[in-house]
């Protein structure tokens, strides 16, 4: 997804108030899992600023063989929709949501307009697993 699908979604907003500071985006190339080839790009916030302050915990996502047992006890069974992965999950607060905020096109020339940021998780943030 890219910057103008990711608005229409409503993922992303114009950040409420203006910065001097915000993270850089990258778009990287995608290849196709059959032939091999780059075929289209993905949008991404660079993260690495964001992360390197962030306090590092040693919680670490469930291992698949615990889930697997913890469904096979379970009496209801139900399949899960990750194909917006880490864009389901909410940032409730402004405070996590302006240590998401990215410049994008001329936003990055002209630093006094206000940044986007982002209404859900980003992927590329270190404790987002532990959300």
């Amino acid at each position: 997804m890219h910057c103008k699908e990711l608005l229409e979604y409503g993922f992303i907003e114009p950040s409420s108030k203006h910065r001097r500071h915000a993270s850089n985006v990258m778009v990287a190339g995608k290849k196709d899992h059959e032939t091999g080839k780059w075929t289209s790009t993905r949008f991404r916030v660079d993260m690495c600023n964001v992360n390197a302050l962030s306090k590092l915990d040693n919680t670490l996502p469930p291992r698949p063989e615990d889930l697997y047992q913890d469904v096979a006890k379970a009496k209801f069974k139900t399949t899960l929709d990750a194909t917006k992965a880490f864009h389901q999950i909410p940032l409730a607060t402004e405070e996590d949501r302006d240590t998401t905020a990215f410049w994008w096109g001329e936003r990055a020339v002209q630093a006094h307009l206000d940044a986007l940021w982002s209404k859900v998780c980003h992927s590329a943030v270190r404790k987002g697993h532990g959300l």
